[in-house]
């Protein structure tokens, strides 16, 4: 499969105008032309911003230059980090919401973990459609951090990136939240067992090292329990030759 460094570098050996050297490259999108060097070898990627530049000059779209042609992880209306408004019609097109990532934020998937603060420098785009497709519906209570640990993995995996909506604290039974439990953070999926009782539940299908754990009414206000947010989103990278 041909990689983004591959396209990019065969887009700029293509025939002119668009054709162009690594220095009129630089020049176009504003970084230095070892920057350029790093993505044609595939060492980094360009910002979002960058891309849409470069799709324009090679008459491409950005969906197509950072995936392929034949794409399959970015079906329309999924909530993917560089879906792209060239695909869609114009009664299509969709506004961009810009979720704050949070890289110091580890949302713990065992026994707890402490939340903080937001690198507000940092965001993921979404489209608003996608967000309310999602369930979501105040954009601004929602925010990204990553999973932390295995007890939810292989469906969230330790690393992955994960969307938490704040203004979903509502609890909808086997729906997966963000929780605080003696004072530290926790993923979890949530049951409603009845009689005032609640399961927390990991992914992971090993329960003799994930049990689940089912909380009384007084466990409940007696732990501190409170929901601070519904995962609406969970996204990672998969090494190569990582298959377990």
């Amino acid at each position: 499969m041909e990689t983004f460094g591959q396209r990019l570098t065969r887009l700029m050996n293509s025939q002119k105008p668009k054709r162009a050297t690594q220095k009129e490259i630089a020049e176009l999108v504003g970084v230095a032309y070892q920057s350029v060097q790093r993505w044609q070898k595939d060492i980094a990627k360009p910002e979002m911003d960058k891309i849409k530049i470069l799709s324009e000059h090679f008459g491409v779209s950005a969906d197509y230059l950072m995936f392929g042609a034949n794409n399959e992880f970015t079906p329309r209306g999924s909530p993917l980090v560089y879906e792209s408004n060239d695909d869609f019609t114009e009664e299509e097109k969709d506004e961009l919401y810009f979720v704050d990532f949070t890289p110091s934020f580890a949302m713990a998937c065992g026994d707890g973990q402490e939340n903080y603060e937001p690198d507000r420098h940092i965001k993921f785009p979404f489209f608003l459609r996608s967000l309310h497709k999602a369930g979501v519906q105040d954009p601004s209570q929602t925010l990204i951090g990553y999973a932390e640990g295995e007890s939810n993995a292989p469906t969230i995996p330790h690393g992955a990136a994960v969307g938490i909506d704040r203004g979903s604290t509502r609890i909808q039974n086997k729906e997966t939240y963000l929780l605080t439990i003696d004072g530290g953070e926790r993923l979890k999926q949530v049951i409603n067992m009845g009689e005032g009782r609640i399961m927390l539940r990991s992914h992971n299908p090993d329960k003799e090292l994930y049990p689940d754990e089912i909380l009384t009414t007084e466990e409940i206000i007696e732990r501190q329990f409170v929901v601070r947010g519904r995962m609406f989103w969970c996204s990672w990278l998969k090494p190569v030759g990582k298959n377990n």
